[in-house]
């Protein structure tokens, strides 16, 4: 099977990340993979010697429209000369444009939302209104749709094909079980310093408490936020992007994640997979994730006392909760099993 993986950046992210293990297993099983990306080298570098990667500079993020003809005429011409049996595409922009080329080249296209973008609260009222009506649109236009959130599903069956509408959660290789712990006062933070990651709530709650300790691990456009806070209070510590994540989950004793969007994190199913307890907000998959460990988990968005009571109590209650975490991750989250679904859609779909 020929398959046209389509993302718009290429570089670190949830996203990508799921791509590349997804290539890479494709790969593994035999069979030819061709990466179409909009900017980026991390995926290139995991990708060296793996399957063939092309740049593709006019997707973009942001709605250009000189440039999305572009990058949809691009599209077109590559299906065309690559012949494709099937056409996955990720992240809201690829995913619109991929699936366009698809439908005038003839080619079923598969989409993945990992958390569809006119769901995000901290996007205008404008904003998500376009992307609702454009993803309404592609979705009639899909051989296939791959959910991870329940709100995501309900729309896709409601636009989308009923009967091939699929919720595929991503997963996790875990490795060691967690070592015992005592109660501590270690708090981790890890991803994109954006809005919708609600940091601001965090870091607020953090102020509030000197006698808890926040280890923050990311970068992004809110940094001054966080270099303001850091340059207050002695108790905030930013370490930048992270490259051993088993070392910063060992720097740590819950990780929070106070996001008013996701789709199904990383960040969390690492911190899981680790034995490090994770307080979140009740948003995409993430509910069902931490309800799993314990409810007491998980929280409004914005709801700055009830994010403090959680992590008190994921604090006091560390042992215990590393030990349900952990088991949560192997048994519920498996990585084997994400893969080998998201397989068997795409050859269900597939003209070969």
């Amino acid at each position: 099977m020929r398959v046209m993986e389509v993302i718009t950046g290429g570089e670190p992210g949830g996203a990508q990340r799921h791509v590349v293990e997804l290539i890479q297993y494709l790969v593994e099983a035999g069979h030819t993979v061709t990466l179409v990306h909009g900017g980026g080298r991390w995926v290139e570098s995991q990708l060296k010697g793996v399957s063939t990667v092309r740049y593709l500079p006019d997707l973009v993020r942001d709605i250009r429209p000189q440039a999305d003809r572009r990058a949809l005429a691009a599209l077109v011409d590559m299906m065309r000369t690559e012949g494709p049996d099937v056409v996955h595409c990720h992240s809201s922009k690829a995913g619109i444009l991929a699936r366009y080329a698809a439908h005038r080249v003839g080619v079923p296209a598969v989409y993945t939302a990992h958390g569809y973008v006119f769901q995000d609260p901290t996007q205008s009222n404008s904003f998500r209104l376009l992307f609702r009506t454009l993803e309404r649109w592609a979705a009639r236009r899909s051989a296939a749709i791959i959910t991870m959130t329940a709100d995501d599903e309900r729309f896709a069956r409601q636009y989308g094909p009923v009967d091939h509408v699929y919720r595929i959660v991503n997963g996790v290789k875990a490795t060691e079980p967690p070592l015992p712990g005592a109660a501590g006062n270690r708090v981790g933070f890890l991803g994109r310093f954006s809005r919708e990651k609600g940091l601001h709530d965090l870091l607020a709650v953090i102020a509030a408490h000197p006698e808890w300790r926040l280890e923050l691990a990311g970068d992004g456009l809110f940094r001054p936020l966080v270099e303001q806070y850091q340059a207050q209070h002695a108790n905030i510590h930013w370490r930048g992007w992270v490259d051993e994540l088993a070392n910063f989950f060992e720097s740590i004793d819950v990780l929070v994640q106070p996001s008013a969007k996701e789709g199904a994190p990383y960040s969390v199913l690492d911190a899981l997979a680790a034995g490090v307890p994770v307080v979140g907000t009740r948003v995409g998959a993430m509910t069902e994730m931490l309800d799993a460990v314990d409810p007491h988990l998980a929280v409004e968005p914005g709801d700055r006392e009830a994010l403090a009571a959680a992590i008190q109590y994921a604090l006091l209650n560390r042992a215990a909760l590393a030990e349900r975490a952990y088991a949560v991750a192997s048994n519920q989250y498996a990585l084997s099993n994400q893969l080998e679904r998201t397989l068997s859609v795409l050859k269900e779909v597939s003209r070969s």
